[in-house]
């Protein structure tokens, strides 16, 4: 499964992985590269994320509904940890934002954010799936 362990790939098919990558919204190689080579451990950490992920955003759901920042704070904090080893900078930076939101007690700001996460975290969905079955 570990790709260019024999040759290193032509610019141009690096640049076609890198925009693949960019277009899912995170990047294999990197994620791989984050778990050292470890497909496995990476299949695993992919099907953990896809089950917690959607109790984390109802948990952010349920503290804006409540009024709670700092339980906006902490789901989109544990969301922002794990988002983080697959390398989608994207999803990323959107979690980051909405825990700064809560953090900063700004809940209007932190709805606008957790919409534009969950676009994000659709983005990545598939390509979080197929790592999660093993595949490329």
């Amino acid at each position: 499964m570990i790709e260019g362990m024999a040759s290193s790939p032509s610019s141009d098919e690096s640049r076609t992985r890198s925009e693949a990558g960019d277009a899912e919204g995170l990047d294999r190689a990197a994620a791989l590269a984050n778990v050292e080579g470890d497909a496995e451990l990476l299949a695993e950490m992919a099907r953990l994320f896809l089950e917690d992920c959607p109790k984390q955003l109802e948990g952010i759901r349920h503290a804006l509904a409540r009024g709670d920042a700092r339980g906006v704070a902490e789901h989109a904090h544990a969301i922002k940890g794990s988002v983080c080893n697959f390398a989608a900078p994207q999803a990323l930076d959107r979690a980051r934002q909405l825990e700064l939101w809560g953090r900063e007690g700004d809940l209007a700001r932190a709805a606008e954010a957790l919409a534009e996460l969950e676009r994000a975290l659709k983005q990545i969905e598939p390509a979080l799936s197929r790592l999660a079955r093993g595949g490329p």
